[in-house]
């Protein structure tokens, strides 16, 4: 699975699964996902939410003391959702229609927003970053390539 993704995409992986654990026993879901979007300050993803006023600060505070709900089950492996995987499959489209052949994390972004996911949609609608505004915006940071 991990052929898939650029350096960047795969270090976005690297510190949720340090981040799973005290935040979700170990699941990775999809606030766990977009928190660990907000390590690096120079990947796209990163430079994309702050962009829109979107920090580390108020995703992990807006993410702790939600649980995560008992359907949510964990797959083999690093534990990732049923939304992750969904995340994921969503920015593997997300990177095609830019011309990507890797999934960055500026595409694992664009995957977080088509998800809709509970905690991360309410963040992104009260930031304004829809799909279409987002997608600019990793575009022209990534000019026309993470990678």
């Amino acid at each position: 699975m991990w052929q898939k993704f650029s350096p960047e995409g795969r270090a976005v992986f690297f510190h949720v699964q340090e981040q799973a654990t005290p935040l979700r026993d170990g699941a990775v879901d999809a606030d766990v996902l977009l928190l660990g979007l907000l390590n690096d300050p120079e990947s796209v993803a990163y430079k994309v939410l702050t962009h829109f006023g979107v920090s580390r600060e108020l995703v992990s505070d807006r993410i702790r003391g939600n649980e995560v709900p008992a359907s949510e089950e964990a797959t083999q492996g690093m534990h990732m959702t049923k939304a992750v995987l969904g995340v994921i499959e969503k920015a593997e489209g997300a990177a095609q229609l830019m011309g990507e052949k890797k999934i960055g994390s500026g595409a694992l972004l664009l995957g977080l927003i088509k998800q809709h996911d509970r905690t991360s949609a309410e963040i992104f609608a009260e930031h304004g970053m829809s799909f279409e505004r987002t997608m600019g915006e990793v575009e022209r940071l990534s000019g026309s390539g993470e990678e």
